[in-house]
């Protein structure tokens, strides 16, 4: 998964689902990139 900076940056994103559905692969996903970023995760 990949998303444009612009959006991620300006949208709230909320991962919802349930266990074993691939929560955690988006979540490590978006954390990765915000890290190559040099942003801030909280």
């Amino acid at each position: 998964m990949k998303m444009r900076s612009q959006s991620m940056v300006r949208s709230n994103m909320q991962v919802i689902g349930l266990t074993q559905y691939g929560n955690g692969v988006i979540m490590s996903a978006i954390m990765d990139q915000a890290i190559r970023r040099k942003n801030c995760l909280f």
